[in-house]
């Protein structure tokens, strides 16, 4: 009789199931600011470029995601909690309209890429005029777009290359 009060006791304390919260998160991180603002002109920009996201976001893949032309000297990146902060070792130089793009290599920690391609225009000089290439990288052998792919533009006054990836239609 004790032995079967024991087990119905025991039997009584194990319960099994999962743990209580909220739906699965499948939004992707947004980015609720950035510094400078995007198409800011800024003469003497000393800081970094900042992009705070609406959540935390995972410090995996932050190196390979972002992308800043032109790259007037070696690029410097850290991602913590919810910020990516990208500054030029030499600093931002004068006279200069950079780009600083982030890929969809930036994630959240449940895994959720960002959605598209997010950028970042700004000024360190001259106002920043309405000019835009635009075009299709096609793979040579198959004819196929090729997202991904890295595109240059020289400027031939001083050879400063300008760059940017292909996004996901080539």
């Amino acid at each position: 009789m004790l032995a079967s009060a024991c087990l119905a006791a025991l039997a009584a304390c194990a319960h099994v199931e999962p743990p209580p919260g909220g739906p699965e998160d499948r939004d992707p991180p947004g980015i609720l600011t950035t510094r400078p603002e995007n198409e800011a002109v800024v003469p003497g920009y000393d800081g970094p470029v900042i992009f705070v996201f609406d959540e935390r976001i995972s410090e995996r893949g932050v190196q390979e995601a972002v992308s800043v032309s032109p790259r007037t000297s070696p690029v410097v990146i850290r991602g913590g909690r919810d910020e990516v902060r990208v500054e030029l070792r030499n600093g931002w130089e004068p006279g200069h309209i950079y780009h600083v793009s982030l890929g969809t290599e930036i994630r959240d920690l449940f895994g959720n890429p960002l959605e598209g391609v997010q950028k970042l225009v700004f000024s360190t000089g001259p106002a920043i005029p309405d000019t835009r290439a635009s075009g299709t990288v096609f793979d040579r052998i198959d004819g196929r777009e090729r997202p991904g792919m890295r595109v240059e533009a020289i400027r031939l006054a001083d050879s400063l290359v300008y760059a940017v990836t292909s996004d996901s239609a080539g």
